[in-house]
């Protein structure tokens, strides 16, 4: 009779050699690493203080702020601390730091400069080669990302003034009224609003509201941190959320509309519908993307074509962004000794 150990899964991973999974004593006594990192960030948040004042003023940016401040603080819990010192990581974070100090010099500039002028793009590029530096035991590719996070705010305050929220606005609204004429709902378009018959549907606004799509990117980003997805799935992720915010909020409108048909009513749009459509939103993100983090994963080894290996090896390479490597995923084929039992 013989027992063998079952199959185990491991992956093979050609990375840069920047001393990710060495280990070695991780040295505090360089406070200048916190001196400089601390002085970016204190020069970025001193001129801009009216920024500050508007980070907080609607309840979608909370929540945005929010979900942005606790998966930072779990991935930075869950990291690999110890590693190596390398010149790489170092010159890195010098480079990162000087490009946070470009921002800060550019902010003084005009109108035209309205990005640069977003504090969070410095202090994210400031933080980022804090860990570079600190959190020796992640690549590089980490403190890029936890450092992107930061700016997230800044990038969808951006994308406000180029007129994004009214585009999306725009294709919840037609959604809302396709699905109203497929259940026979008779109604009349006009810009953001759509006239029925026992009342107005106008709440489709993307930003400013706790069931706004600010509140249901914050949700995906939270689940991007925390579960540490990559480049690709990162991109699904947001694009996944934009159109769950979309479906959840024409689908929302058409079940009031069914409730106030079989009542003879008009129901407004409710603070228990905003908690029940930011609820159902989460549940759905929360599904979806792990569902296509399971799908976005490399081909093994095993699967690959070996005379045409060239699809292989490029989807790999995607599907391990922001990293430049290719991962190759291997089953262990070894059972371990073989006992016989006397």
């Amino acid at each position: 009779m013989t027992s063998a150990i079952p199959v185990s899964a491991i992956a093979i991973e050609m990375e840069d050699r920047d001393d990710a999974n060495r280990s070695g004593p991780t040295h505090w006594s360089s406070c200048w690493i916190e001196l400089v990192s601390f002085g970016l960030i204190v020069g970025s948040v001193l001129p801009s203080h009216r920024f500050w004042q508007t980070l907080f003023s609607t309840a979608d940016r909370t929540v945005l702020s929010v979900c942005i401040a606790a998966g930072l603080i779990i991935a930075i819990a869950q990291a690999a601390w110890r590693g190596n010192q390398s010149k790489w990581r170092i010159a890195s974070a010098v480079l990162l730091w000087i490009s946070a100090l470009v921002l800060i010099c550019l902010s003084f500039g005009g109108e035209q400069l309205e990005l640069f002028q977003q504090p969070l793009v410095a202090i994210g590029l400031a933080f980022a080669g804090w860990c570079a530096l600190r959190v020796r035991g992640e690549s590089l590719a980490f403190a890029l990302s936890l450092g992107g996070a930061i700016t997230f705010p800044a990038g969808i305050e951006w994308m406000n003034r180029t007129g994004w929220d009214t585009l999306i606005e725009s294709f919840a609204a037609n959604l809302t009224a396709g699905l109203a004429d497929a259940s026979h709902f008779f109604n009349i378009r006009e810009g953001s609003n759509i006239f029925f018959v026992n009342g107005v549907a106008s709440r489709f606004s993307s930003i400013g509201e706790l069931d706004s799509v600010v509140s249901f990117i914050a949700v995906g980003v939270f689940f991007l941190l925390v579960r540490r997805r990559n480049l690709l799935s990162a991109v699904v992720t947001i694009a996944v959320s934009i159109l769950v915010w979309l479906a959840v909020r024409a689908v929302a409108w058409v079940i009031l509309l069914h409730l106030g048909a079989r009542n003879g009513s008009w129901y407004e749009w409710s603070f228990q519908m905003e908690v029940g459509c930011l609820i159902v939103g989460c549940l759905l993100i929360v599904s979806l993307q792990e569902f296509f983090s399971e799908l976005l994963q490399p081909i093994p080894l095993e699967f690959s074509h070996t005379e045409f290996p060239l699809f292989a090896m490029g989807w790999n390479w995607l599907c391990g962004l922001p990293k430049l490597t290719v991962s190759v995923p291997q089953r262990d084929s070894d059972f371990g000794p073989m006992d016989e039992d006397s």
